[in-house]
């Protein structure tokens, strides 16, 4: 008998987190899909609400694990309770994000580390410490967004490091910092970038993909990033046009590709979209 396959989503106590739990459970017959979140006691009551919620139509287990990405010890901490309990897992759904709103009035150089040591380092951290877990064969889904795409928004010189075939996480790190130091020095504009800290957090996530593609390919381990979508969620003040359920299909679709499905892509609506050029919504 088979053993049954392990999912992970990050940040899932609320929002698309929220939705891909739900879909999957609805989708799968058998998985353990680990619903996690910083807050303990907000991802178990997010846990019981969505239990209750689903009825007779949750085909698979769902559990609560308490993970915050940008905390070290709380990564390791997971990985040693996946290792333990499943010897590893299969699918990591790297939804967890954060976005300072419109109004906010935090200084540029806050905004950015904030943002990007979520967004990007956090990310980062996390698949570095659960990539060695996942079994062959399994699936990476980086939740990303139409900001991160890089046409119109960088200068060519940066736009032309970010789509370097050579391109390192080392470069992709340098690029998040150099962007904290045109915050600090008051010269975003001036220097390529962007204003906004979430377009070029988002923006390192999708390179990022790319390069963690590269690097799983002989495990036959799929990594793809997605725009969900503008969905109606509390990082979008509830002003998205998509539901929740709507904005988890591409990532529920991207975490339960075939074998012989891409990798090293960005998706929207379960369509590959071209990162350096302009977005447009259909």
């Amino acid at each position: 008998m088979s053993l049954p396959t392990v999912f992970v989503i990050t940040g899932a106590n609320k929002g698309i987190g929220y939705g891909i739990v739900k879909g999957l459970a609805e989708k799968l017959q058998t998985a353990i899909i680990y619903l996690t979140a910083r807050n303990d006691k907000l991802g178990r009551e997010s846990l019981d609400k969505l239990i209750k919620e689903l009825g007779d139509n949750r085909h698979s287990d769902i559990r609560f694990h308490q993970l915050d990405i940008t905390d070290h010890t709380s990564c390791e901490n997971f990985a040693s309770y996946l290792k333990k309990e499943h010897n590893g897992l299969d699918v990591l759904i790297n939804n967890a994000g954060f976005a300072f709103k419109n109004a906010a009035t935090e200084p540029p150089e806050k905004q950015a580390r904030v943002t990007i040591g979520i967004n990007y380092n956090g990310t980062k951290q996390v698949s570095d410490i659960l990539f060695p877990l996942i079994r062959d064969g399994g699936r990476v889904v980086n939740v990303s967004s139409s900001e991160g795409v890089i046409a119109g928004h960088y200068s060519d010189e940066i736009i032309a490091r970010l789509t370097s075939p050579s391109l390192t996480i080392a470069d992709i790190d340098k690029f998040t910092r150099d962007y904290i130091k045109a915050c600090i020095e008051d010269k975003r504009r001036e220097n390529g970038f962007p204003n906004s800290a979430y377009k070029v957090s988002k923006a390192a996530v999708i390179a990022l993909t790319f390069i963690q593609a590269k690097e799983l390919k002989s495990r036959n381990i799929l990594v793809n990033a997605c725009h969900p979508g503008y969905v109606n969620t509390d990082m979008t003040s509830h002003h998205g046009l998509l539901t929740v359920e709507e904005g988890a299909d591409t990532p529920i679709y991207l975490a339960t590709l075939e074998g012989n499905g891409p990798t090293g892509k960005f998706f929207y609506k379960r369509k590959e979209i071209d990162w350096s050029v302009p977005f447009v919504s259909s």
